[in-house]
């Protein structure tokens, strides 16, 4: 799937009272390609990812395969990229199970269809990888945040989409569910076509899951390559306002202290 951002801005508010967050950006992610999206609290990343998930207006122009994203339906939208955001509401009692198996609704024939085999399996591989298959009968309102999170990128997962937004997909993991959040991704980038867009706070992460990256600082991008060109000691310092190498080699010297 390829998308192009031409001199796009985007922000928040009425017109009164309209902030921008976005600021004339303009990059192009080919089919198959993983990207990171880094950059400091509040320079435009979760911005970006919901300009793409169609649920931001902008101005300038986003196409996905050749098609301006504006003309593209809410469904059309929906069967091209799956978007899991920082934030989920829990408030109807579904269990694990109906949670997942929302994701493959666009799947299903008719407005009265339930889920066919496909739907099954999907929904049950999607289980499976993130841990969840023994309390799939559980009810999502009596689960801790760090089980939530894996059921809700269980839910994208099992969407197929040929594109993944993430934002901050590691949030609340422990560290055996993150690593086994891993390697589902990098499973799911291999095969092919796949579209991987993540936002990271971890870089660690963005070096282990993207092969390039995007940084962003006040709404406009700073850097824009492959992660041993991006990854530079100079801009992570222009992007982050610190010395970024020197404090985690501070934070490594903590860690070899006790190992």
């Amino acid at each position: 799937m390829n998308i192009k951002f031409e001199n796009v801005s985007a922000g928040y508010g009425s017109r009164s009272k309209y902030k921008e967050i976005l600021k004339d950006i303009s990059f192009e992610i080919s089919e198959g390609e993983s990207v990171s999206l880094l950059g400091a609290n509040g320079s435009g990343k979760t911005t970006l990812l919901k300009v793409l998930a169609g649920l931001l207006p902008y101005t300038g122009s986003v196409k996905i395969n050749g098609r301006e994203l504006k003309d593209l339906k809410r469904s059309e939208i929906a069967g091209l990229v799956s978007f899991l955001t920082q934030l989920h509401e829990t408030s109807f009692a579904y269990t694990v199970y109906e949670t997942v198996m929302m994701g493959r609704y666009l799947d299903m024939k008719g407005p009265l269809s339930g889920p066919g085999e496909a739907d099954r399996n999907a929904v049950d591989k999607a289980l499976e990888t993130g841990g969840l298959t023994d309390i799939r009968d559980k009810y999502i309102t009596e689960l801790s945040g760090g089980q939530l999170q894996r059921v809700f990128l269980a839910r994208a997962i099992a969407r197929e989409t040929p594109a993944l937004l993430l934002d901050e997909p590691a949030n609340f993991l422990d560290l055996k569910y993150q690593k086994q959040f891993e390697e589902r991704i990098k499973s799911w980038k291999n095969e092919k076509g796949h579209t991987l867009i993540a936002v990271f706070h971890d870089l660690t992460l963005a070096l282990d899951l993207t092969e390039r990256i995007i940084f962003l600082k006040d709404g406009s991008i700073v850097a824009d390559g492959p992660v041993k060109e991006s990854m530079k000691a100079e801009i992570l310092e222009k992007v982050y306002d610190c010395n970024v190498l020197s404090y985690m080699d501070e934070k490594n010297s903590l860690w070899k202290r006790f190992l």
